[in-house]
Formats: structure tokens, C-alpha cells, sequence
């Protein structure tokens, strides 16, 4: 009977598709009105109950609507149900019918989603979540502080969405379509149309399905997906995009890495928040087409995952990137940096290598080696940093290794002892000492104590071996120092000026010295001294000092053998060698000269032996036999007898027996000079009776007194002064007879 009734309609399409039009919500396009909403809008159902009120009504306006469309459907079915009927539905009336029951299908869709999200409760979101998702930075949301504030009370998908960015965007909606204040109930049916036409599948924009994210209801979200699946092709990207970025959030990886994969075969230039994620990866402003699209797409993919951490999803993401780009795509060397940077973080080396060998741009390959040289230094992978191959990148990891090595500090790192490896696995010998020099110089500059000084020590020996290794006309280096402008000179000086009264400023010079095996040598001699020394704690040392000081401190301890080789290097004399000797000596008042004891274990254990002052005069006569082998020459001998005899010492018979051979007179002024008449009348008596013939083999003399011989001389006027003094002092009187 109802088909018959409706076959008797004149015009039964056209009213359907009146109806079809009606029960449609227009697309309403967002307010481009970026002021403040106005406040009689602002506050208009903008409490729980306001919310809770519209959320009621649009519940009530879709249910009836859904079974009022249900039924239409039913109706539109059942007009084209004519089988074996005695009325035939007319071609171009069942053609047009059949037309509109896809619409009215779609519809009954459409309402049956709305009606979904208005019957459907959100799940509580927990502050961790919330701060999950602010990490995650996926969506745009303007802060994290409505979930923070929201109660406990559960609530509607609607009302959440209320509370929310669509309130406010409903808010401004209204604004632009009322322009002076209007009560509740005027405004009431324009805001739940507007609400309703935001949730509707077929919205301009996806405002409804971005809050979901950004909210944190993914069950909802998902089922909300489920729904349009298939049908709405409206933002149908979008909602998968938003779904993907969900999944990621629930720690689904692989499935958000397979969606966002199967995204990139879609159009994704032409929805408006697909432009939006596109334009957030791309570097200049324009339009997307074709490839750009997809490897902007692709960028703004990575960045995601690079927020969530994912570097093994990111390196898929961007190997499926480099296959859609082009050679000449300007983000090429972009995606070859990203592959780089995660295949390092993966610790996969050698992919990591080939990543950054394959990278067009030279400044951003620098920048892959770079990181690369720092992330293997860390890990203390150096073997494989010695592997690569030589040429242009062994050269820059070079420049790169001594950038790192000047920059940081010495406590901690070993660049230097990486940069030497380097040069000696490449044969770079003098650049591998150049490096130790530097080494070895910041050290001295910069780290005190003891373990400095072995260090310095090892570098500056290390760098010797190195020199000894290349030809002789190329064992130097070169070592630069900064030298400032300013001298102590010109310390309190009023600053140079131009001819307008402005300041010059004057820079800092730089002075280049250069070393050679000679002069490294000498240095570790200083430094080595210099470790001695602080390691007996026998004194107070503080390097680096002089050679002349280092020689002094080292007497003191009772170094001499130290103390001489470094006077031998420098070519220094050995007087402050002798003095200590001597002032060592001057404690034993009866010395004999022992036997039987090797003056080099004396020499080797210096600390051991010095504590018996007989074992000093061991070492004096060492020292004399090494220093002053030549017969004529008597400075030490001199230096000697002066420090000791100023102290009212006596000198041993051996000194003295070596003194006289060398020069007698010398010795007889000595004790003249200091007061020593007995001694010198003695000697002086053993010297005649030595040139008259009586053993001239004591005094070194070659001739004596005969009438055939040759002049002998003698010192009369020192003998002359020691008879004077000799007559002067009644307790030498007797002297004088002799």
C-alpha cells in the first residue's frame, strides 16, 4: 500500500533529493578571524551544564535524524523493490532513485558516526599520557593545560570537544554570523547546527578527529577511523595521518611505520592539514606537487619519529624517501644526513659511512664526519677510525681530530694519542712528533703534578723516535707560541691612539720556533729533572723553571749526576755542582779515601750513599777524573778548595796530590788567601825542595834545579807575602825558618 502510494507521486525523486539536501550539513568554513572571540560569545555554553545542554540536544537532533534517514532508505528500497509488482517504476524514475539511495546510504553513515560520538563516554587521561603527547608535539594543540584543569567527571566525546578547540572555534563561527549580542536561546540552534556540522564526517576540516589526538582518546580515535573507513573519502588522509601518529603514541611502532608508509601512495597535497604537515617539513614557501609532496611528506614523517626517539624507524622512512627522490632533489642531501645520523645511532658503522660518502653536499658531509670522528672518539672505537681509507677523508678526519684536540681540555681525552696513531699508521712520522710537541707544550701549560710530567715525558721521547725515523735535513717540527703585544716594559702606559683620539688595538703576534732533535732532547732532559724532583717531594718545585734553577735544585737534593747532565746539555758550568760537593764534604773531618767502592752504583743511587759525607769525596774525585781530565786546567780544583776552605775544612791528601800537579802556586795562594800558613809554609817547602830535586813528580814539574837544565820558575812573590805573614804571626814565627 505504501509503494503504491508513492508510485502515484508526480515528482517522488526530486522531493527525495530535497530531502537528501535538507538533512545534509553545509560545509562550514572555520572563522579566518584570528582576534579575540567576543565575550558574550566566548562564555555562551561554556560551562559543564552549557556543554552538557548542547551535548544533549545535538544527541537528540541526530538520533531523529538518523531514524527519519534510516527510514528513507527503507522507502527509496522499496519503490525499486518491483519484482513481479502490477505498477512498474518508470526507467529514468528508478534510475534516479537508485542514484539517491547511494546518497541516502552515505547519510545513514554519516549520522550513525555523529550519533557514535554523541552516545560515546571519553577515557580518563592521565597526566603521564598528557605528557606523552605534548612530547610527541604531533599536533598543534595551543598547550597542555585543559587536561590538566578538566574534572574528573566523565564526559561525552561531544562535550570534550566543546570544552575544547571547537568550542572556541564554534565561539567564532558565531561571532561572524551575528555581529550584535544575542541571547541563549537565539543563538542556540546555530550553535548545535555549527557543532553538529564540525563532527560531521564530511567537514571541511578534521577539527573533531584532531582533538581525539590531541586528547589522548586513541580507543576512540580508532573505532572514529573504523567508521569512515571505506566510504568518506573526505580528509580520509588526514584521519589516517592523525590514526598513524595515535599508534605511534601507543608505542605501536611498526604499525604506525606501515601506515605512514602506505600514506605516501596517496594524494597528499590536497587536504588542508596534510599542507599543513607538508609546509612544517619544507624549507621555503610554494606549492607541493608529485615528488616534492612525497618527500616532504616524508621529512615531516622522520621528524615525528625523531621526537618519539625511533631511529631504526627513521632510517626505514628515509631509505623509502632516497628511492622516491630524484638525484636533483634539494632535499636529497637532507635525507642522506638523517639516514647518516640514525645509522650512527644505531652503531652501525660501516651504513653509516656509505650514508655519508653517498651525501651531494660537501658542508653537510663535513658536518656527517664530523659527528662520525666524535661518536667513535666516545666510544672509544678508535681502531676503526685508524681503518679508513686515506685521501681526502683521512685528511679532514686530521683536521677535525686536531680542531677537537685544541678545543677541549687535557683532563679526560686522548685526541693527541689518537691524532699520533693516525699519522703513524698513515707514516707521517714528523707530523705524528709535530702533534706530540703540542701534546706535550698544553700540558706544560695547562695540567700541574706529577703525572703531567710523565706524560710530557713520553710525548717528548715519542716524538724523538718519530724525528729519528724521517732524513736528517727533515727531523724538525715547528711549535707556535703567543706572544702578547704588551711587554712588563710597557705595563701602566697610556694605549696608543689614531689621529681622531680612537685607541689602536693591538693584536697578538705569533712566533713560530722550531725544534729539532737536539732541542727535544734537551727539554726532556729538563722535564725528566723536573719529575725527579717533585716525585722526592725534597723540595718545593713548581715547573717549568730554568735549566740554572733546575741545576740548583737538584744540587740540593743531592742530584749531581742529574744536575751535570743537564749542565752538559745546556752547556753550563758545573761550579754549582762543585759547591754542593763541597759543602757536602766539609761535614767529614778525617777523611780517608775508601776502596773497594764503584763510583757509578754512586752515580745511580746518589740518596742512598750521600748520607755518609765520605761517600761525597768519592764522588768529587769522580766527578774531577770526568769534568777536569786535562793536566793544566785547575778551575773545579779551584772552586773546590775555595768552598771548602772558606768553610775551615781540610783538604784530603788526594786532592791536594792532584792539585800540586796541576798547579802548586795556585794552591799556595789559596792558602795564602784564606789564612792557612801552616799549610802553605809546608807546601811551600815541599815545592823548593821539588825544584832542587827532591820529588819533582809530585808537582808536575818537568825540570828541576841543574846547572844543565833549563829555568825553573818558582812563585818568589808569594813566597814573599808568606814570609811577611809568617814573621807577622808570632805562632807561625817558626814557620818562617823553615
Amino acid at each position: 500500500m505504501i509503494r503504491d502510494v508513492l508510485l502515484n507521486m508526480s515528482d517522488i525523486s526530486a522531493a527525495l533529493g530535497w530531502l537528501l539536501q535538507t538533512f545534509n550539513f553545509p560545509e562550514e568554513a572555520e572563522s579566518k578571524n584570528i582576534r579575540d572571540v567576543p565575550p558574550n560569545f566566548a562564555v555562551l555554553f561554556a560551562s559543564h551544564t552549557g556543554r552538557d545542554f548542547v551535548s544533549s540536544c545535538i544527541r537528540q537532533m541526530i538520533q531523529s535524524r538518523f531514524i527519519f534517514i534510516q527510514n528513507l532508505l527503507l522507502i527509496e528500497q522499496l519503490i525499486l523493490s518491483t519484482e513481479g509488482a502490477e505498477l512498474q517504476v518508470p526507467d529514468d524514475v528508478a534510475t534516479a532513485i537508485g542514484c539517491l539511495r547511494a546518497e541516502t546510504s552515505r547519510l545513514v553513515r554519516a549520522y550513525y558516526a555523529v550519533l557514535w560520538a554523541t552516545e560515546t563516554d571519553s577515557s580518563p587521561t592521565t597526566s603521564l599520557l598528557e605528557g606523552s603527547i605534548r612530547q610527541m608535539a604531533i599536533s598543534d594543540h595551543k598547550d597542555g593545560f585543559s587536561m590538566l584543569s578538566t574534572s574528573d567527571r566523565q564526559t561525552s566525546l561531544v562535550e570534550m570537544f566543546l570544552r575544547e578547540d571547537g568550542g572556541e572555534a564554534v565561539a567564532r563561527m558565531l561571532a561572524d554570523q551575528f555581529e550584535s549580542r544575542v541571547t541563549w536561546s537565539e543563538a542556540l540552534l546555530s550553535y548545535v547546527s555549527l557543532t553538529a556540522g564540525m563532527i560531521w564526517p564530511f567537514a571541511a576540516t578534521n577539527t573533531f578527529s584532531k582533538m581525539l589526538l590531541d586528547q589522548g582518546q586513541h580507543l576512540q580515535l580508532a573505532e572514529h577511523v573504523r567508521l569512515l573507513r571505506g566510504w568518506c573519502t573526505k580528509n580520509s588522509e588526514t584521519r589516517r595521518f592523525l590514526y598513524a601518529s595515535s599508534l605511534l603514541i601507543c608505542e605501536e611502532k611498526d604499525k604506525a611505520c606501515n601506515l605512514f608508509l602506505e600514506l605516501a601512495t596517496e594524494a597528499l597535497d590536497v587536504e588542508p592539514y596534510m599542507q599543513q604537515q607538508l609546509r612544517k617539513a619544507a624549507s621555503s614557501v610554494g606549492p607541493f606537487n608529485g615528488e616534492s609532496a612525497i618527500v616532504l611528506y616524508f621529512l615531516r614523517v622522520i621528524q615525528i619519529f625523531e621526537k618519539a626517539n625511533l631511529p631504526e624507524c627513521v632510517v626505514t622512512i628515509a631509505e623509502e624517501a632516497l628511492k622516491v627522490a630524484s638525484n636533483d632533489n634539494p632535499n636529497v642531501p637532507a635525507l642522506w644526513s638523517l639516514l647518516f645520523k640514525h645509522q650512527l645511532e644505531l652503531g652501525h658503522i660501516q651504513r653509516a659511512y656509505q650514508a655519508m660518502t653517498c651525501n651531494p653536499d660537501a658542508s653537510r658531509l663535513s658536518d656527517c664526519l664530523r659527528q662520525l670522528v666524535i661518536v667513535l672518539y666516545e666510544r672509544r672505537d678508535l681502531k676503526t677510525l685508524t681503518e679508513f681509507p686515506s685521501g681526502s677523508i683521512q685528511d679532514e678526519i686530521v683536521s677535525i681530530l686536531e680542531a677537537r684536540a685544541r678545543a677541549a681540555d687535557l683532563v679526560g681525552h686522548c685526541y693527541y694519542n689518537l691524532l699520533y696513531s693516525l699519522h703513524i699508521s698513515a707514516k707521517r712520522y714528523r707530523r705524528a712528533a709535530s702533534a706530540l710537541c703540542e701534546y706535550s707544550t698544553r700540558l706544560s701549560r695547562e695540567v700541574p703534578g706529577a703525572d703531567s710530567l710523565r706524560r710530557q715525558l713520553l710525548c717528548l721521547r715519542s716524538a724523538i723516535n718519530c724525528l729519528l725515523l724521517v732524513s736528517p735535513q727533515n727531523a724538525w717540527v715547528v711549535r707556535p707560541d703567543l706572544i702578547g703585544s704588551s711587554s712588563i716594559d710597557e705595563a701602566g702606559r697610556s694605549p696608543k691612539r689614531d689621529s681622531d683620539g680612537e685607541e689602536v688595538s693591538r693584536h697578538l703576534q705569533r712566533k713560530v720556533e722550531v725544534l729539532e732533535v737536539v732541542d727535544l732532547r734537551k727539554e726532556a732532559q729538563l722535564i725528566e729533572a723536573w719529575l725527579l724532583l717533585v716525585e722526592t717531594n725534597s723540595t718545593s718545585v713548581s715547573p717549568p723553571m730554568t735549566p740554572e734553577e733546575t741545576v740548583t735544585l737538584l744540587v740540593a737534593a743531592s742530584y749531581f749526576d742529574k744536575a751535570a747532565d743537564i749542565c752538559q746539555h745546556f752547556c753550563l758550568p758545573l761550579d754549582t755542582i762543585f759547591e754542593g760537593l763541597a759543602a757536602l764534604c766539609i761535614h767529614k773531618v778525617d777523611v780517608v779515601r775508601p776502596h773497594g767502592v764503584d763510583p757509578q752504583w754512586i752515580i745511580e743511587h746518589p740518596r742512598t750513599l750521600l748520607d755518609a759525607p765520605s761517600h761525597a769525596w768519592i764522588l768529587l774525585q769522580h766527578y774531577l777524573d770526568c769534568y777536569e781530565s786535562s793536566p793544566g786546567s785547575t778551575h773545579y780544583h779551584r772552586l773546590f778548595a775555595s768552598s771548602f776552605l772558606a768553610r775551615a775544612g781540610t783538604l784530603p791528601p788526594w786532592f791536594l796530590a792532584s792539585y800540586k800537579k796541576r798547579d802548586a802556586a795556585e794552591l799556595l795562594r789559596l792558602y795564602l788567601m784564606y789564612g792557612r800558613l801552616e799549610e802553605a809554609a809546608s807546601l811551600s817547602v815541599e815545592y823548593i825542595n821539588a825544584v832542587l830535586g827532591t820529588g819533582p813528580e809530585y808537582f808536575g814539574l818537568r825540570e828541576t834545579l841543574y846547572t844543565t837544565s833549563h829555568e825553573v820558575w818558582l812563585p818568589h812573590t808569594v813566597f814573599d807575602r808568606l814570609l811577611v805573614a809568617l814573621g807577622a804571626s808570632g805562632k807561625y814565627a817558626v814557620c818562617a825558618n823553615q
